[in-house]
């Protein structure tokens, strides 16, 4: 009798595991073709939707889960990355086909100066010009906003020295690009005159890149400058990426010589004209 009772519990015991256990077991088997469906997604650089979010009794699938999320995520920043250098190399050679075309001087430094401002994002943009009495000189802006009448000398009058007191400057005198990620704690350079022309213009310069323009010779003909980046999701002013240098700089060489071979015309020009007028 006891054992028949005994089979009868075991029985129950049975009959009650079983629903369980086929529940557990479609549980199961739904949570395991919900991380097939995402690493197709993953492969197929398909990351539109959230990312999976698995919670499973067994703890393999939850590793399983948080590994293949992980992996999502860097693909995924990765492929944006891609996406955004393709795009800014696609730009930089639309602008480097524009410069070989311009004849105009004025649209060229226009296609420069709005040129890089699209392969970098900010608020603003200067170019400033090399002048023959070796001074900086404010040469065009994306902005409508008047341009300043004095020059920035590339060799400090009282001392003789190279000027490096100014981040223009020191970009044309070095022949190298500056990243400034906040115009208020900047230490190195004078950013008195930023600041004012930001209380003045009502742009309030944070974020700054400059470039050189350098042709052929290496002798820097002038500079590119940037004011505030802008983070194209929010908006926000940022730091700037130090993934852009290398984009404006192949900007800047490109127009370097556009520019170079623009002056270069020029002379050939006045010598011409030179020529006609001494024969006559």
């Amino acid at each position: 009798e006891a054992q028949r009772e005994l089979g009868l519990l075991m029985g129950l015991i049975l009959l009650l595991l079983l629903p369980l256990t086929a529940w557990a077991a479609h549980r199961l088997s739904r949570q395991l073709v919900q991380l097939t469906q995402q690493a197709e997604q993953i492969k197929k650089l398909n990351f539109t939707g959230e990312a999976l979010r698995l919670r499973s009794p067994v703890r393999e699938l939850n590793t399983l889960a948080h590994a293949q999320s992980v992996m999502r995520s860097s693909v995924q920043q990765r492929t944006n990355e891609l996406s955004r250098a393709t795009q800014k190399l696609t730009q930089l050679v639309a602008t480097g086909l524009n410069l070989a075309r311009e004849q105009d001087r004025t649209a060229l430094l226009r296609t420069i100066l709005f040129g890089g401002r699209d392969i970098a994002p900010c608020e603003a943009a200067t170019l400033f010009l090399k002048t023959p009495e070796n001074t900086l000189r404010f040469s065009m802006r994306t902005r409508d906003d008047e341009l300043p009448s004095f020059d920035l000398p590339l060799v400090d009058p009282t001392t003789g020295q190279p000027n490096d007191h100014y981040m223009a400057t020191f970009a044309a005198i070095h022949n190298q690009a500056v990243v400034i990620d906040d115009v208020y704690s900047e230490t190195r350079f004078d950013m008195s005159g930023t600041q004012r022309f930001s209380e003045e213009s009502g742009l309030r310069a944070v974020s700054i890149l400059t470039v050189p323009l350098s042709p052929r010779d290496g002798e820097v003909i002038g500079v590119l400058q940037f004011i505030n980046a802008l983070d194209v999701d929010t908006g926000r002013v940022v730091p700037f990426d130090p993934d852009l240098v290398g984009f404006l700089q192949a900007l800047a060489a490109q127009a370097a010589v556009a520019l170079d071979n623009q002056n270069l015309l020029a002379a050939q020009k006045e010598l011409m004209d030179a020529l006609v007028r001494l024969v006559a």
